[in-house]
């Protein structure tokens, strides 16, 4: 299981990333049970790896080839999630 998302620039630095991926990861882990999830970021986008890393507590896993780009891998456990509420 994969977590992305895409904001328009507009829209950028005003928190809506946390807010929504925070609501999703609740659904994932409470609602559908699952015990980790991933997330890959362009290598390239440092405030996105920001929201993935600090402010959603995901854990840096690799470098990899996604759809044609150089990605960052994270992944969060329901153990960490829950631990980051």
């Amino acid at each position: 299981v994969e977590l992305g998302y895409r904001i328009a620039k507009s829209h950028w630095q005003k928190g809506y990333a946390i807010e929504a991926a925070r609501a999703v990861l609740k659904y994932v882990f409470e609602t559908l049970n699952f015990n980790e999830i991933y997330a890959i970021v362009e290598i390239d986008n440092a405030i996105s790896q920001h929201v993935i890393k600090d402010k959603l507590s995901f854990a840096y896993q690799r470098t990899a080839i996604h759809y044609g780009v150089e990605m960052e891998v994270f992944k969060l456990t329901k153990k960490d999630f829950n631990a980051s509420i």
